[in-house]
C-alpha cells in the first residue's frame, strides 16, 4: 500500500472543512476603483497583513454585536417577567382572597342549613 492510502485510512470518518486547510489560502477580492492605487502601492506582505487585520476586526465586531444582541434579548425577557409578576401577584392574591371568602360563605350557609335541619328534627 502506498503512504497516501495509509494516511487516508487513518483519517477520521467525519471531518470538518477546517481539517482540510493546512496553511494559508489565496482568495480573490474586488477593490473599489478609488482604492486601487493605494492597494497597488502596498507590498504583498502589507496586503496580507491588512486583510488579516480587517478579518480579525470584523470577527471582533461581530462577537461584540452578538453579545449586545444577547444582552438586549435578556433585558427584554427580564422586562416581560417583571411585568408578569407585577400583574400576576395581585391577581393571585385577589383569587386566593375570593376563594377564601366564598369558602367561608359556603361553610356559613352549610352551618345555617344544618341548624335549620336539626331544629326541624327536634320539632318532630
Amino acid at each position: 500500500m502506498s503512504e497516501e492510502f495509509k494516511n487516508f485510512e487513518e483519517r477520521p470518518k467525519y471531518f470538518t472543512k477546517d481539517d482540510l486547510v493546512k496553511g494559508p489560502k489565496k482568495f480573490v477580492f474586488q477593490i473599489n476603483p478609488e482604492n486601487i492605487k493605494y492597494i497597488e502601492s502596498m507590498s504583498y506582505q502589507e496586503k496580507q497583513d491588512l486583510i488579516n487585520e480587517l478579518i480579525i476586526l470584523h470577527k471582533l465586531s461581530v462577537k461584540e454585536q452578538q453579545k449586545t444582541n444577547s444582552n438586549l434579548v435578556l433585558i427584554k425577557k427580564l422586562k416581560i417577567i417583571f411585568v408578569a409578576l407585577l400583574v400576576g401577584i395581585p391577581i393571585l392574591f385577589y383569587t386566593v382572597s375570593m376563594s377564601l371568602h366564598y369558602t367561608q360563605a359556603s361553610y356559613t350557609d352549610m352551618q345555617k342549613n344544618f341548624e335549620r335541619y336539626t331544629n326541624y328534627i327536634k320539632l318532630y
